[in-house]
């Protein structure tokens, strides 16, 4: 028996009340980190009464321990904010980070993470339904709001995946890419249990009932007249070579898709087409060059002069993704749109100005974007 214990004996047993407790196991595992013997000296008590004192501080839920968010939000742009918010009146809000680059991974992680801030601050409702696509800085978002110490707190929240993933395989799978994998990232940022509604499907869609029938069933559920998402988050993507879906024309790839490989090689055969008429026509670098983009993984075409040829592979495209299309978009009651990069500016700048091709009113509530310095440039006069 040590010395303490033998001490210990002596004393009058008094049963620990709970602020002790607290102040114990505050004192054991705080800043300091104080070991056993010391507090047993400190308090005059002995080891085993001090340790089971900690115990029980955690058992009976006095004390837990939390995650600390390390991070610290990016640094703006405001005077990019407002002149962004001056030249697209219909946006209501803005954010600029400060950025080196244009664009690279550290460049989509702090544009994750600067919406997370606003997202953590935003005022949220009971009853929420909130769509998520998939992409780097929407992961980015979903994962930062997850390590903030204090957790969402509205009920009932529903978070929905809007599309099919498109990793090549589960051997070669980029979460980064997976809207479901997205949205169950963020059910982990509420505090109450959070209903996730997932695809499960890849994005490229066979062309069977069974296929069909679990796509509209899904988008009916999903973008429901009855129950409309009141919040979208989604990135942008021009359709280039590094595009996910420009990624899939590749042989090796393509054979390794989870559709068998006899149905989607008419579609990357397609996409293929695509892809090389797109570069052709995008070459110009002018201001009012014809754009192909995508919001949501669903593909569009700006308006204007553009070739039928290219109209026509969009439309015929868009019927083999599992995505939403601009139609279900406009259910939706606001919109975040997310992304930086040089090809990006010109598709911000057609869905914001809705300089879309075959597209009418009503438009999508694209409410807000969040970008940095760089793209945000190259957007305005």
């Amino acid at each position: 028996m040590s010395p303490t214990e033998q001490q210990a004996e002596k004393r009058t047993r008094v049963k620990l009340d709970d602020e002790l407790k607290i102040q114990l196991a505050i004192d054991r595992f705080g800043p300091q980190l104080v070991d056993l013997e010391t507090l047993a000296r400190r308090y005059n008590r002995a080891e085993s009464v001090v340790s089971r004192a900690i115990s029980s501080a955690f058992a009976e839920g006095l004390v837990e321990v939390r995650r600390v968010d390390r991070r610290t939000a990016p640094l703006r742009r405001p005077d990019l904010e407002d002149a962004l918010l001056k030249r697209f009146p219909l946006l209501r809000r803005a954010i600029v980070i400060e950025t080196d680059k244009i664009d690279d991974h550290a460049v989509q992680e702090k544009l994750g993470t600067g919406l997370a801030f606003y997202l953590h601050d935003r005022v949220w409702t009971d009853r929420e339904r909130v769509v998520l696509g998939g992409g780097r800085s929407v992961h980015h978002a979903a994962d930062c709001l997850t390590q903030f110490p204090n957790r969402l707190r509205p009920r009932e929240v529903t978070v929905i995946s809007a599309c099919g993933d498109c990793y090549p395989n589960h051997l070669e799978r980029n979460v980064w890419l997976d809207a479901d994998a997205n949205a169950s990232l963020l059910a982990r940022a509420f505090e109450d249990i959070v209903q996730v509604r997932l695809t499960s499907k890849h994005i490229l869609l066979r062309a069977e009932d069974q296929d069909v029938r679990w796509k509209t069933d899904y988008a009916e559920k999903s973008f429901g007249i009855t129950g409309p998402p009141t919040l979208g988050i989604f990135g942008v993507g021009a359709f280039d070579a590094q595009h996910r879906l420009a990624r899939l024309t590749s042989d090796s790839t393509a054979q390794a898709l989870l559709p068998p490989w006899e149905f989607v090689s008419g579609l990357i055969g397609k996409l293929k087409d695509l892809l090389e008429l797109s570069q052709s026509i995008t070459k110009d670098k002018k201001h009012d060059a014809p754009v192909v983009g995508e919001v949501g993984m669903s593909l569009f075409c700006s308006a204007g002069d553009v070739p039928g040829k290219l109209r026509a592979l969009v439309d015929e495209i868009n019927t083999h993704l599992f995505a939403p299309t601009m139609e279900q978009l406009a259910r939706i009651g606001s919109i975040i749109l997310i992304g930086g990069g040089e090809t990006k500016a010109p598709v911000f700048r057609r869905i914001l100005d809705w300089d879309i091709g075959g597209h009418k009113d009503p438009r999508p509530a694209f409410h807000m974007i969040c970008t940095n310095e760089q793209t945000a440039r190259l957007l305005l006069p």
